[in-house]
């Protein structure tokens, strides 16, 4: 009996080690776990900021993007404007000349 006593005793110690080992184990995953899930989030925040960012950078250049179609509407404009004053202008010198002409030929007369 005293034999059985003491196997239970050296079974129990033996299991009581292995428990608080299996605890010290539990632990150490749990921080293992912790600090995983924080990095986590920290990579999650950051997709969060670099599509926040991504959109914020699509947006701006859908805008500039019309910007710059507006300006090159603007300046399709301004050719055409300035091509309207040549010839005008073309008409003009070209009347003035007539004019001289004209001038000149009364006053030789």
């Amino acid at each position: 009996l005293e034999g059985q006593l003491r196997a239970m005793r050296e079974m129990y110690k033996a299991q009581k080690s292995r428990a608080e080992m299996l605890e010290r184990q539990v632990v150490e995953k749990e921080a293992q776990l912790s600090t995983a899930e924080g990095m986590w989030a920290k990579k999650m925040d950051q997709c969060r900021v670099d599509s926040a960012a991504h959109d914020r950078a699509a947006t701006l250049a859908a805008a500039l993007t019309k910007q710059v179609d507006e300006l090159q509407e603007v300046v399709r404009g301004s050719e055409g404007q300035c091509a309207e004053l040549k010839r005008q202008l073309a008409d003009a010198e070209q009347k003035a000349a007539a004019a001289r002409a004209e001038a000149a030929k009364t006053e030789m007369s």
